[in-house]
């Protein structure tokens, strides 16, 4: 646990300003909950995140919102990263994907979510887009032990429009009763949550649609959320993406090549497991990242892919050169997938696959073109 933090807010002000606040009709800006909720709580936070050093809070800003002008059905306190959360010069909760407190319209619950920007959206296409966020989400929850309490199912905030687009939109959640929730646990969560949504982020965020084909982004181009992200901000968190895929990928490789080394052991070839080589470890461009043995002395060239997450529909992208060696190395080529990396309890291999090209469906992503010569003429032409 965490140490002891300044309260975050007063409960019992709270609650008496919210009850106040909701019977308004427009905000009131000089009112004590509008103080209160607006500025004053995201300013605790902003403190206590900057004290802990919360990942990415040089990019992140906290909102809090009591509507716009008219007062809201649903009240919000949301954690947008700048960089996936930018609608033109302003960062928006109305697009992106982000972190966000969701008070219900009783106010004594609210909800701490992963959630996505419903813009233009109608609760139908909200729901069907948060599916497979939500699908991705409940298997994480089945695995990893610091998301206890927290599930996929879409709550209550109020019978109105807004707040039932708000709810559908969240991909994972918890719930904190307002008079009985424990700060120290909310400020755990909310840690937790933050390094999950920067991992989902690096990991399928950023990926979703790549590689699909076109017929398949035609049938999906009703219900697709599209992300426009700035070119500068996409950079920085392509960076950070490559960065954690790189670090991912080392310990997935590390994990492989200590279970090999035990695999010829227990298979009493301790002279094969000596020479077992962890090659991507110094050197790159070889199309495999470990140079192994098979029991019976035949060369193995093992290629390790590893997800951070519980994964049941593993994606990964082969380059050229390891889909080359692969399809020369035939039997002698091993694919193996690694989930849970970084979790020392829970990380494993679920699937080596043996002369992989003969066994996967691969997709090209990328053409390669040149212009063509002066004076070329096409036959269409």
């Amino acid at each position: 646990m965490m140490r002891t933090t300044p309260s975050l807010f007063d409960v019992n002000r709270f609650w008496k300003g919210f009850n106040e606040y909701k019977n308004y009709k427009v905000d009131n800006k000089q009112h004590d909950f509008f103080k209160l909720f607006r500025n004053e709580i995201p300013v605790a936070f902003e403190k206590v995140l900057k004290e802990k050093q919360f990942k990415n809070q040089n990019y992140i800003s906290i909102k809090a919102s009591t509507g716009t002008g008219r007062i809201s059905d649903s009240f919000w306190i949301a954690f947008l990263d700048n960089r996936l959360t930018t609608k033109g010069k302003r960062v928006s909760t109305q697009v992106g994907i982000y972190i966000v407190l969701l008070f219900s319209e009783s106010g004594d619950n609210f909800y701490l979510s992963i959630a996505t920007g419903t813009e233009n959206f109608n609760l139908t296409e909200i729901r069907e887009q948060a599916k497979a966020g939500k699908q991705f989400f409940a298997r994480q929850i089945q695995s990893n032990e610091r998301l206890l309490g927290f599930n996929t199912d879409e709550f209550y905030l109020g019978t109105s429009a807004r707040p039932k687009k708000y709810a559908a939109s969240a991909l994972i959640n918890k719930k904190f009763n307002l008079f009985t929730f424990d700060e120290e646990q909310l400020l755990n969560d909310l840690f937790t949550l933050n390094e999950l949504f920067y991992d989902y982020v690096y990991e399928h965020y950023l990926e979703e649609n790549k590689g699909e084909t076109e017929q398949e982004n035609l049938i999906k181009k009703k219900t697709i959320r599209r992300k426009v992200i700035n070119v500068e901000k996409y950079r920085l968190l392509r960076k950070e993406k490559e960065i954690a895929n790189e670090l991912t990928g080392k310990a997935a490789e590390e994990f492989v090549f200590h279970k090999e080394k035990d695999y010829l052991i227990r298979e009493g070839r301790n002279e094969l497991a000596q020479k077992v080589d962890w090659i991507s470890n110094r050197e790159d461009g070889h199309g495999y990242d470990i140079k192994s043995y098979f029991p019976d002395g035949s060369d193995k060239f093992i290629e390790v892919k590893g997800t951070k997450f519980k994964n049941n529909d593993y994606q990964f992208y082969l380059s050229e050169r390891e889909r080359v060696v692969a399809e020369e190395r035939g039997k002698e080529y091993v694919l193996t997938l690694v989930e849970n990396v970084g979790n020392p309890r829970l990380i494993k291999i679920i699937k080596e696959v043996r002369d992989p090209i003969h066994k996967m469906c691969l997709k090209p992503l990328n053409y390669s073109g040149k212009l063509k010569p002066e004076g070329f003429q096409d036959n269409d032409e």
